[in-house]
């Protein structure tokens, strides 16, 4: 009753995700806010993407009956209460410190997936025990790592129990998001006297900094990366590379994120999972 109870006040309190929006400028630092809620260029991607979910009409039938709903739905050879889940976001302790670990515990409690990033404060053991029935694992290569780190991430990955890998690409290049240089997000982060005073007139925001520190980024190799390092940014890799670093992968590919044309689609190898006779499941190629 009384997780009930809260939701019900949180419903009532944030009706709409817009809302939440305009809690979040209130509670964050503004170049957390800028960070999160900033897209590249002029915001058009996420006018576009605001477009095509407002152009999706739901249809309801009378007249049928009243038939219990259910978004019940089997995801990959396991079941989850929704088709909806937990997108992985790079530095998520930016926005709130500690999010990483709030997110995981509430994906389990609502089962739901779980997308843990590569660029994260919180490592793959500790989210796989957080969201033990729902992690999934996003595998993200970044600038100037190795086909070595890629390979130990996915194995630590399988290692930990993570059900399913969702292979990730993107431009070789940092886009240009002028919201988060306004806002004073910078790579490396260099607190301005500006963003100091922000973060001081946001108390809850600090208090949780106190709490859970600036957690830094794991590494493969189990030595530390800050969130403002400049290693923080995607590299370029091939199709034969993407493949070299499956390999030791022992669940299900579940997807590849970032495709924005046919053509790259087109020049991606087909892949599927398949069960050998040792009983591990491993990609392979058709």
């Amino acid at each position: 009753m009384g997780g009930n109870a809260g939701a019900r006040r949180l419903s009532e309190r944030y009706p709409v995700v817009t809302d939440l929006r305009e809690a979040a400028r209130r509670r964050i630092p503004r170049f957390a806010f800028e960070y999160i809620d900033g897209g590249a260029g002029t915001d058009g991607g996420i006018r576009r993407n605001w477009s095509a979910l407002d152009a999706v009409v739901l249809l309801p039938r009378y007249g049928s009956g009243l038939i219990a709903g259910s978004c019940e739905v089997c995801l990959f050879g396991r079941p989850y209460a929704c088709p909806i889940g937990v997108a992985p976001m790079g530095a998520a302790g930016v926005t709130w410190p500690g999010s990483e670990r709030v997110l995981a515990r509430a994906a389990q409690s609502a089962r739901i997936p779980y997308v843990l990033s590569t660029v994260a404060g919180l490592s793959i053991e500790d989210a796989a025990a957080l969201a033990p029935d729902v992690f999934w694992f996003q595998l993200y290569r970044l600038s100037g790592q190795d086909l070595s780190d890629t390979i130990d991430l996915v194995r630590r990955a399988s290692a930990a129990g993570a059900h399913v890998l969702v292979a990730t690409l993107d431009a070789g290049v940092r886009s240009v998001r002028p919201r988060e240089v306004r806002g004073g997000m910078r790579v490396p982060f260099r607190p301005t006297p500006r963003a100091v005073l922000d973060i001081l007139s946001r108390p809850r925001w600090l208090a949780a900094l106190a709490r859970h520190g600036a957690r830094p980024l794991e590494r493969a190799d189990g030595r530390e990366r800050h969130p403002s390092s400049r290693r923080c940014r995607t590299s370029p890799v091939d199709w034969h590379g993407r493949r070299r670093g499956f390999q030791p992968w022992r669940a299900t590919i579940g997807a590849i994120a970032g495709l924005c044309d046919d053509a790259a689609g087109d020049r991606r190898p087909r892949w599927r999972s398949d069960v050998r006779h040792d009983g591990q499941r491993r990609p392979v190629r058709y």
